[in-house]
């Protein structure tokens, strides 16, 4: 089936079969759960994941990310979390 449209944001490909209407396929990723002894390396292995399944956007990756923390790590960004920047809400979790 030919490819009529790209959302890399979304990680998801909209494909048409002829004959038929636009047709939504969506690609999950599968976040590891994270590594508090090491998070540079879990945030690589995160990283690798977004590239894979072709996510971009701030949003997405910071709705990863805090989807995989526990409550003693969710703390710890509590203050993103509840007031999220406007831009760089990702990159803010890795600080």
């Amino acid at each position: 089936m030919p490819r009529t449209q790209n959302n890399e944001d979304a990680g998801s490909d909209s494909i048409a079969s002829p004959g038929t209407s636009n047709e939504v396929c969506r690609l999950t990723t599968k976040i590891p759960p994270f590594w508090p002894e090491e998070p540079i390396i879990w945030f690589a292995q995160v990283e690798g994941q977004f590239m894979n399944a072709g996510i971009t956007a701030d949003l997405t990756k910071y709705n990863y990310v805090i989807a995989q923390l526990d409550q003693t790590h969710l703390r710890e960004v509590k203050d993103i979390i509840v007031n999220p920047p406007t831009t760089g809400k990702y990159e803010n979790t890795k600080i």
